[in-house]
């Protein structure tokens, strides 16, 4: 492994703590990760009912209410991802 690969995994073991951390943080999990499901709610229920909306407004909310969900799915996609960029490759 050269320094730069080092460094890399240096950084995603790194990473996959801080991950771990923020997922068993109450305050977070509570807060912040519901705050962003009550906005994505809201953004559901306003393409949903919202009549008035013209095509390209709709589209615009869903695209935040996706990108909300990929917010929200971060970490866990993270830490999967650097799990198996970890693991030793067998070959």
């Amino acid at each position: 492994m050269d320094l730069d690969e080092e460094e890399r995994k240096r950084r995603d073991e790194n990473d996959v703590v801080a991950i771990d951390r923020l997922l068993n943080n109450d305050e977070f999990v509570g807060y912040f990760l519901r705050r962003l499901e009550e906005r994505r709610g809201a953004l559901s229920r306003e393409i949903l009912a919202n009549d008035k909306l013209t095509p390209e407004d709709r589209e615009t909310k869903r695209l935040i209410w996706k990108e909300i969900g990929n917010i929200m799915e971060m970490p866990r996609r993270d830490k999967a991802s650097i799990r198996k960029a970890l693991r030793p490759s067998t070959g």
